[in-house]
């Protein structure tokens, strides 16, 4: 509580929790259906951006698959084609958070019009789930990453050439 506030006057961020006279408690505060009310268009572009990322890899992966197969014919290997299905199961990992950041617009867009904590918990819910599974994903690429520098670096010793 800050001591030079004026008598009755609410300490911003945190109001006082107050409950009506039937026991209901108040809705969301301005300032925070605001701010998230800014948050909602960003999160919709970044799960729209997903939601494209996806398309271009399945994109990406059908070409390749069909150039591959075409060139693997004349080369009479399916080795080209086999680098195209590696697309699909990362274009999959891009629908996912674009889903939720999508709920949580949404979820954003039903708290600014009815102002409910139900409302607000749902936003937080969609909002947490998204951050878990980036923490997730960001921990399997850190991983990905490191166990496929090792295997770069065994395969370059193996193939390097030894000095007698």
């Amino acid at each position: 509580m800050n001591p030079y506030s004026p008598p009755g006057a609410q300490s911003y961020p945190y109001p006082p929790a107050v409950a009506y006279q039937d026991g209901r408690t108040p809705g969301v505060s301005d300032p925070a259906i605001d701010i998230l009310r800014q948050t909602r268009p960003w999160a919709m572009m970044f799960s729209v951006l997903c939601f494209l990322g996806s398309g271009f890899m399945l994109l990406v992966s059908a070409v390749v698959i069909l150039t591959g197969s075409s060139f693997g014919a004349a080369s009479k290997s399916s080795y080209p084609s086999a680098i195209g299905l590696i697309y699909l199961p990362f274009a999959s990992l891009y629908i996912y958070p674009g889903l939720k950041l999508w709920a949580y617009a949404g979820a954003i867009g039903r708290l600014v019009v009815s102002r409910s904590s139900a409302d607000l918990e749902s936003a937080l819910l969609q909002q947490k789930s998204f951050w878990k599974y980036s923490g997730i994903a960001a921990i399997a690429v850190v991983i990905f990453y490191f166990f496929g520098m090792l295997t770069m670096l065994a395969v370059w010793q193996f193939l390097a050439p030894t000095k007698h």
